[in-house]
C-alpha cells in the first residue's frame, strides 16, 4: 500500500471513531492496536445486546476487491460472526470519492465474493446493510443500532 493510502486508510479510521462518538449511541468502542501479531480486524464494538468486529477499509476505486482485505481479516471475522449468539462480524468500506460509509455483515460480503473477486461500488452500496452520510468531519451512525445487528446476526453463509 502507498504511502498516501495508509495515511488516508488511518484518517478515515480516525473519523470513523469520531463518528462513533459523535453518534451518542449506547456502545463502547476498542480500538484494536498492533500486538506484534496479524491484528484480526480494526475495532471492537460493543452494544447493548451485541458484540462487533469490524474491519474498516477505505478506497477510492469505484469498485471492492477481494484483495482489499487480508485473509487472516476475513477469517477473524467471519470466526467471531459465528462464535457467540450475540456477535456480529462487519466491514465497514468507505467510498471516500462520494463521502460514504458502507456497513455490511461478514456473511453478506462473502457470499458477494463467493461468485467475483471484484464488486462494483454501485452493487457494494445496493446489498449493504447500512449507509453513513459525511456530514462536516463526521459521518452519521446515529441510526445504526440493534435492528441493524440483528438482521446482520440473521444471515448464514449457504
Amino acid at each position: 500500500m502507498s504511502t498516501n493510502n495508509s495515511k488516508h486508510g488511518n484518517e478515515f479510521e480516525l473519523t470513523l471513531a469520531k463518528s462513533w462518538v459523535a453518534s451518542n449511541l449506547n456502545m463502547t468502542r476498542l480500538k484494536l492496536t498492533d500486538t506484534g501479531e496479524e491484528r484480526p480486524a480494526d475495532e471492537i464494538l460493543n452494544f447493548e445486546n451485541h458484540r462487533v468486529l469490524n474491519e474498516v477499509k477505505s478506497t477510492k476505486k469505484d469498485f471492492v476487491h477481494i484483495n482489499l482485505f487480508k485473509g487472516h481479516q476475513l477469517k477473524s471475522v467471519f470466526r467471531f460472526h459465528n462464535k457467540f449468539k450475540d456477535s456480529v462480524g462487519i466491514v465497514t468500506v468507505e467510498a471516500h470519492s462520494k463521502s460514504e460509509v458502507y456497513i455490511m455483515s461478514i456473511i453478506k460480503m462473502m457470499k458477494m465474493f463467493s461468485k467475483t473477486n471484484k464488486v462494483d461500488m454501485k452493487a457494494f452500496k445496493e446489498n449493504c446493510d447500512f449507509i453513513a452520510y459525511k456530514k462536516g468531519d463526521i459521518y452519521n451512525l446515529s441510526a445504526f443500532n440493534n435492528n441493524c445487528l440483528d438482521s446482520m446476526k440473521g444471515e448464514k453463509l449457504r
